[in-house]
């Protein structure tokens, strides 16, 4: 993670497009000199690499992907009897996930592939990795109701599953955090929200996983917030252009049903009662560096939301609200 960070904070500061043409070639020839000629170790260490790029400069990760057998040694590894080689492969898949162009190719090749590995795999390492890889590709609608992904009610089984898994103490800090991931990318989904608000159970594993010092577990835990008071930009659409892109056949967002003022409110409610308060203070308060500058602007929004009904600021003030700060630190 910490060379994902680097590699990006290289990459915006290249000025021309000569020189980003010039990350590009180097970042694609180290893959390929590792991807040809190493065997199946140098395969390894390219698809780590490619996972490491589009953890940061995904743009260039993209590119890398793009090269002549690497997508496909990936589905291929997704495979392997060795665990090893399956977690580099199923993460690699996960990322890739992440831009529209590659999660319809993996939708079309890798789903089926996912699923089977969470089904019948022994490994609750690599079972939750596939988990995670199915809610990546099945939130990509965003909060589009209308833009389903998969069939009714399997986004429902798949937050079901992260929530068990989360709630599992049986299992390591470092495993459960993929079930955070998991449900930062399902809680997309206004049903998965409602679910999730009322399972007292999850909100307390969730907040006591966020005090810890990993920066995607942060990161995770404010991004599920986030989706759950509804805090994220959000424009309301002119009615008129609506009507417009109606009469040219044009797709129309749609907003869930249960994602009204009045059900917000309600989730609010129910996250204050749960403790969120006391949990995004010790999160806020953490010296750790770990803790980033989009990590604070998420807690920002989700402040912003819980203070939003006067009748609520008392408890945020109770809960040690009032004195905390989520500025982004200079850079």
């Amino acid at each position: 993670m910490s060379a994902s960070i680097l590699l990006s904070k290289l990459f915006d500061d290249l000025k021309c497009d000569a020189e980003r043409e010039n990350f590009h070639r180097l970042c694609e020839n180290y893959i390929r000199s590792w991807f040809e000629g190493h065997g199946l170790a140098g395969k390894l260490r390219a698809i780590q690499t490619v996972s490491c790029l589009l953890q940061g400069p995904c743009d260039a990760g993209n590119r890398a992907l793009e090269l002549s057998g690497v997508m496909e040694s990936v589905i291929a590894l997704c495979a392997s009897e060795q665990e090893e080689e399956q977690l580099v492969a199923v993460e690699a898949l996960i990322h890739a996930a992440g831009k529209a162009k590659r999660a319809s190719f993996i939708t079309a090749n890798g789903v089926s592939l996912l699923k089977d590995l969470y089904k019948c795999s022994e490994r609750d390492s690599i079972r939750i990795r596939a988990l995670v890889g199915l809610c990546k590709l099945g939130s990509a609608g965003g909060t589009d109701f209308s833009m389903k992904q998969f069939a009714e009610g399997s986004t429902l089984k798949l937050a079901k599953q992260c929530r068990k898994w989360l709630c599992n103490d049986q299992i390591d800090a470092g495993t459960r955090r993929w079930a955070v991931e998991g449900l930062a990318y399902l809680t997309f989904d206004a049903d998965v929200k409602e679910e999730f608000v009322e399972d007292e159970a999850a909100l307390k594993a969730l907040f006591q996983l966020s005090k810890s010092e990993e920066r995607p577990v942060l990161f995770a835990v404010a991004s599920a917030l986030v989706n759950c008071t509804n805090s994220y930009d959000y424009e309301e659409p002119d009615p008129k252009m609506v009507e417009l892109a109606k009469y040219a056949k044009q797709h129309v967002p749609e907003q869930h049903p249960k994602d009204k003022p009045s059900f917000v409110r309600a989730r609010v409610k129910k996250l204050l009662a749960a403790g969120v308060v006391s949990a995004m203070t010790c999160m806020v308060k953490t010296e750790s560096p770990v803790l980033t500058n989009s990590c604070r602007e998420l807690l920002s929004r989700v402040f912003l939301a819980l203070v939003e009904e006067v009748e609520d600021r008392g408890t945020v003030v109770a809960q040690g609200g009032g004195k905390v700060s989520c500025f982004p630190t200079p850079s």
